[in-house]
């Protein structure tokens, strides 16, 4: 059961810290907006620019936020001694900044693109 736990509680922020290097790290491509790898919103994909853009500002977030999540994370999981509680609260509240990050990239996109999908002067 431990070993379930801990594995359940560092899942999230390492795939965070994976897909965002993939998204993010220079020289690492996204390709062109698809429906099955990167981030996928209606907004990211009306361009090419914002598809490059909303890929590498979430990826950059993804890998800033993903070590606090897990360290906050593994805190809570030995301060609440792997119970069950942990096992099930962890990964939910794991969720909540992965959301804040969506709504964050999309203020983002707003910002610097028009609803067309170009770059704003």
């Amino acid at each position: 059961m431990f070993y379930a736990g801990l594995f359940t509680t560092v899942l999230i922020p390492a795939l965070m810290l994976l897909f965002g290097w993939l998204l993010a790290a220079p020289g690492n491509t996204v390709g062109k907006p698809n429906h099955f790898f990167g981030y996928r919103t209606k907004a990211s994909m009306r361009s090419q620019q914002t598809w490059e853009f909303a890929n590498r500002y979430c990826g950059r977030l993804w890998m800033k936020w993903s070590i606090p999540i897990l360290a906050v994370s593994l805190a809570v999981f030995f301060l609440l001694d792997a119970s069950e509680t942990a096992i099930t609260v962890i990964p939910l509240g794991q969720l909540i900044p992965m959301f804040i990050t969506i709504w964050l990239t999309e203020q983002a996109i707003k910002q610097e693109f028009d609803q067309n999908g170009s770059r704003r002067s």
